[in-house]
C-alpha cells in the first residue's frame, strides 16, 4: 500500500467512523442540551442562579475528555480493527485530528443554540466574548495541557485520565520547585537593591524566558502531537 497521504481514504476513514458513531453523536447532543435544560428548569423552579460560563467549561472539558476516551477505545480495542484498516498512519491520525475538530465544533453550536433556546424561556447571563478569549499564552498552555492529556489516552489503556492528572501535578509542583530554587539562589529580600536581581544570570534567563514563553508551548504541543502519532504507529506495528 502507498504510504502517502490520501484525502480519499481519509474521507473514507471519516464516514466510516460517522456511520458507527453517529448515534452516539446524536446522544451526546442530547445529553449535553438536557444538561442545559435541567439547570434551566431548576432555576425556574427552585429560583437558583447558575453560571452558564461554568456550565460551558464543564462541558468543554467533559467533551474533550469524551474524544479522548473514544480514541483510547478505538486504538486499543481487543480486536485491533481500527489498527488494521487499509490506510496509513498519517491517514488514520490526521482522520483523528479531524474528528476532534468536528466534535469541539459540534459541542460549540449545540451549546450555543442550547442557550439561545432556552434565554427564549428564561434569562440567562450569556457568555460574553470576553470570557472566552484566551491570549496567546493562555492559549498555548492550554492546548500543551490538552495534547498530554490526549497523549495519554493514546498511550495507556487503562486508568489514562488518571495518569494524566499525575502528569500535571508532576509538571506544576516541578515549576514552583524551580521557582522556588531560583528565589533562594538569587536570596532576594524585600530591600534588596534592584540592580543586584536583575544582574544575576538567573534573572536574564528568566526574563528571556517570558518572552520564549507562547512559542516554547507551541512547540511542546508539537512535540507532545508528534509523540502521540509516533505510540499511533508503534501500536500498529505490533
Amino acid at each position: 500500500m502507498k504510504t502517502d497521504i490520501s484525502i480519499q481514504r481519509i474521507n473514507l476513514l471519516l464516514r466510516k467512523d460517522w456511520i458507527e458513531n453517529k448515534k452516539k453523536l446524536a446522544y451526546g447532543v442530547l445529553v449535553i442540551l438536557g444538561v442545559l435544560f435541567f439547570f434551566l428548569l431548576s432555576s425556574i423552579l427552585w429560583n437558583t442562579n447558575f453560571r452558564t460560563f461554568t456550565l460551558y467549561v464543564l462541558g468543554s472539558l467533559g467533551t474533550f475528555i469524551t474524544f479522548c476516551n473514544y480514541v483510547n477505545s478505538m486504538i486499543h480495542r481487543p480486536k485491533g480493527l481500527f489498527l488494521t484498516l487499509p490506510a496509513s498512519n498519517q491517514e488514520k491520525y490526521t482522520a483523528i485530528l479531524i474528528e476532534g475538530i468536528a466534535v469541539f465544533l459540534m459541542y460549540q453550536v449545540t451549546f450555543w443554540v442550547g442557550t439561545g433556546i432556552g434565554s427564549m424561556f428564561i434569562h440567562i447571563q450569556p457568555v460574553a466574548f470576553k470570557d472566552i478569549i484566551m491570549t496567546s499564552q493562555e492559549f498555548t498552555m492550554l492546548a500543551f495541557f490538552g495534547s498530554l492529556m490526549f497523549l495519554s489516552y493514546v498511550t495507556f489503556q487503562k486508568y489514562a485520565l488518571g495518569i494524566a492528572c499525575g502528569g500535571y501535578i508532576l509538571i506544576v509542583v516541578s515549576i514552583i520547585g524551580i521557582i522556588y530554587l531560583c528565589i533562594n539562589t538569587l536570596n532576594i529580600q524585600p530591600d534588596m537593591d534592584r540592580f543586584s536581581i536583575e544582574s544575576s544570570p538567573l534573572y536574564t534567563a528568566a526574563y528571556w524566558l517570558s518572552f520564549s514563553f507562547t512559542p516554547a508551548f507551541l512547540i511542546a504541543t508539537l512535540v507532545v502531537l508528534y509523540i502521540a502519532y509516533l505510540k499511533l504507529k508503534e501500536k500498529e506495528i505490533r
